[in-house]
């Protein structure tokens, strides 16, 4: 396995035991939201239209990859991510920069 893909596959693990912040009232996880944020950052879309644009030409790659299961709206997934405390996801770095020095591809760690 690739590095790319451990990080890919440890990312969605933390994104899954991340406590969901919004109201009981939601049609979709949370961690659905975190997974289509990581995703549109990681294949480094502009926008959030133009990620939504070619969700139906990567669909299948997204839900398979990135752990993507639905494509939520605009309104939904700002006010969603917006709920998240960025202590949540920066508890996360440690976890990842030991899965990175623990390879012995450690010169990504020059990179972050």
């Amino acid at each position: 396995m690739q590095i790319i893909d451990k990080l890919i596959k440890s990312v969605r693990t933390c994104f899954d035991g991340i406590a969901d912040p919004r109201s009981e009232n939601f049609t979709y996880p949370f961690s659905n939201l975190l997974n289509m944020g990581f995703a549109m950052f990681h294949l480094k879309d502009s926008a959030l239209s133009s990620f939504k644009k070619q969700y139906d030409v990567r669909s299948d790659n997204l839900r398979v990859v990135y752990g993507v299961k639905k494509l939520v709206g605009d309104t939904a997934f700002r006010k969603g991510i917006d709920q998240l405390k960025p202590k949540e996801l920066q508890k996360l770095f440690k976890h990842f920069l030991a899965l990175l020095y623990s390879t012995e591809q450690r010169f990504f760690i020059i990179c972050i």
